[in-house]
């Protein structure tokens, strides 16, 4: 077995403990580690998994396999691959450069988890209906602008740079860079 880390869709409802939200594909009777994506039903997901169980989830549409050497790098033909796969999730994938560790990858994703994570605590998605990654400061509402920076301020995290014209990727991209707390997904330290 071999722990192995995806990004894949929610499953559930969440209307009530049986049927909460959770990450999909993970298989009968493993332990699954997790970070959900605020409210955008995407989790970063890692598993301990035979590789017929990887098979598996492999194969399932939608999901992202994260190479299994996170020390390994992003080659210059993964990485247009590598930042349309984050894209795709609705997840800040412009920053991605070849030569990155994979672990560094995951960390800045599971920053921007966190900041999602910490918006939906301030009562608001990242993404509700009518926003995207490409959304401009100066095209939100005042409340949005206001709750991103109450997120930023109560994680410790400066926004300086961020204008009217930065867009929500960029900002997340800016806030998340600054990230230094250490990021755990089960027995695995990202970035490290």
């Amino acid at each position: 077995m071999a722990i192995r880390v995806y990004i894949v869709p929610a499953m559930g409802d969440g209307l009530t403990p049986a049927t909460a939200w959770r990450p999909s594909y993970v298989p009968a009777g493993v332990r699954p580690y997790f970070i959900p994506y605020g409210d955008e039903l995407v989790y970063l997901l890692a598993v301990d998994v035979t590789p017929a169980e990887h098979a598996v989830i492999a194969a399932q549409v939608p999901v992202t396999v994260v190479p299994q050497d996170l020390s390994s790098t992003v080659t210059a033909q993964a990485e247009p691959t590598v930042q349309a796969e984050l894209d795709s999730w609705g997840i800040p994938g412009q920053w991605v450069a070849q030569g990155m560790t994979y672990s560094t990858v995951l960390k800045g994703v599971a920053a921007v988890f966190q900041i999602a994570n910490r918006l939906l605590s301030f009562g608001a998605r990242l993404l509700p209906p009518g926003i995207t990654l490409s959304t401009t400061m100066a095209q939100l509402t005042q409340q949005q602008r206001d709750r991103l920076q109450a997120v930023a301020d109560s994680l410790n995290l400066s926004t300086a740079g961020v204008v009217g014209g930065t867009t929500l990727r960029q900002f997340l991209r800016i806030v998340a860079a600054q990230w230094s707390r250490q990021l755990r997904l089960g027995s695995l330290i990202l970035g490290a």
